[in-house]
């Protein structure tokens, strides 16, 4: 018969006590001529105690060392902003044209000013293709930089000063749908970009296209 241990299916630890049974039963045992002896199966587990004593050791050392360097860091990130803030109150005391050269002469960055969006890129490549679904014609133009929406519009008539417009879907995209169309209709689509505070771009125009 042999003798199995199910040393893979053991952890560490587990292997440890394992050990310390065999070792405990088979002391004043007078069956079993050992080896290795007793003593050498001893010095075995004790040494791989040793070892997992010496992982846990470090393992907790470790532990504390990166909440000690995650502390530090959090403080020097907290002192840096007062840093910063004495900093410039000795800065705004410069003529405007210094204060840039002073703050990089101690390291720091100056902080550009925000850039206010006057104006919009005009809408460009807008195209007007049928779908597959009866009474429906997609549009799709090119991105525009800082849109907030695409304004799309429509026209049974032909595109002149005095066509009438017609309302279609709002878009946050550079694509979509003119739906509920009468199939065999001639339609022309025109579209312009609207950012913050009302800056519109400069609308484009495609079609006509005869709805499917």
């Amino acid at each position: 018969m042999k003798v199995t241990l199910y040393l893979k299916d053991l952890t560490d630890p587990q292997m440890i006590t394992s050990a310390s049974t065999v070792i405990t039963d088979l002391t004043g045992n007078a069956k079993f001529t050992l080896k290795p002896t007793l003593p050498t199966l001893t010095t075995l587990r004790d040494a791989a105690q040793h070892g997992l004593d010496a992982v846990a050791a470090a393992r907790q050392a470790l532990t504390m060392a990166v909440t000690a360097k995650d502390n530090a860091l959090d403080a020097l990130r907290a002192g840096l902003p007062d840093e910063a803030s004495t900093v410039e109150d000795t800065i705004n005391t410069l003529p405007d044209d210094h204060q840039e050269a002073a703050i990089e002469s101690v390291g720091m960055k100056a902080q550009s000013a925000p850039t206010r969006v006057t104006s919009l890129d005009a809408v460009t490549n807008l195209s007007l293709t049928a779908s597959d679904v009866p009474g429906v014609l997609d549009w799709q133009c090119d991105p525009v930089d800082r849109v907030r929406f695409y304004v799309v519009e429509y026209t049974l008539d032909p595109v002149s000063p005095t066509a009438k417009w017609l309302p279609g879907r709002t878009s946050t995209k550079s694509s979509g749908e003119l739906t509920g169309l009468t199939s065999g209709v001639s339609v022309s689509v025109r579209v312009h970009a609207e950012g913050s505070q009302g800056i519109t771009g400069a609308p484009d125009i495609a079609g006509p296209k005869t709805t499917p």
